[in-house]
């Protein structure tokens, strides 16, 4: 993913491109590697006006182009955050199943 993200380029024409292709993607259901995904996502997240997550009715991420020069890529602290998330369980679920499955000690 880190070698993905570090082709990305903090350029208007490319933001708006790499924009529509996470859009596409999401809206095909996914299926593409999760390295593309992951690494169109943090881009996003970095060069978007503000670091915003916002979608519109459709579901589309739709915030614009921020006007400053972000670090796209913080190589060390990607791979602190790799080794810190290899042993979680990190669930998308419905509060009461998460607490149906929770043993004491998890943080839920």
């Amino acid at each position: 993913m880190i070698e993905d993200a570090k082709r990305h380029k903090n350029d208007r024409a490319y933001f708006y491109k790499a924009r529509a292709e996470f859009n596409e993607i999401v809206r095909n259901g996914f299926e593409i590697p999760d390295i593309r995904l992951a690494s169109l996502f943090l881009y996003l997240n970095k060069t978007a006006f503000n670091g915003l997550y916002r979608e519109n009715r459709r579901g589309e991420f739709n915030v614009p182009f921020g006007k400053y020069k972000p670090k796209i890529v913080d190589e060390e602290r990607l791979r602190r955050a790799s080794e810190v998330l290899k042993n979680l369980d990190i669930y998308n679920e419905d509060f009461t199943h998460v607490l149906r499955v929770a043993k004491p000690g998890d943080l839920v």
